[in-house]
């Protein structure tokens, strides 16, 4: 595994990625709480 320092041309990319990657679970939240901090990723 190798990691990357995260860049802000990897948002639009990022989100069908993490979507494909819970798609079939419950998450128990709404899509937009689950994607707050992947949103806010250059704020943290």
């Amino acid at each position: 595994m190798r990691f990357i320092r995260y860049q802000s041309e990897y948002q639009e990319p990022m989100l069908p990625l993490h979507r494909s990657t819970i798609e079939g679970f419950t998450l128990g939240m709404s899509q937009q709480q689950d994607e707050a901090g992947l949103l806010a990723i250059e704020d943290v």
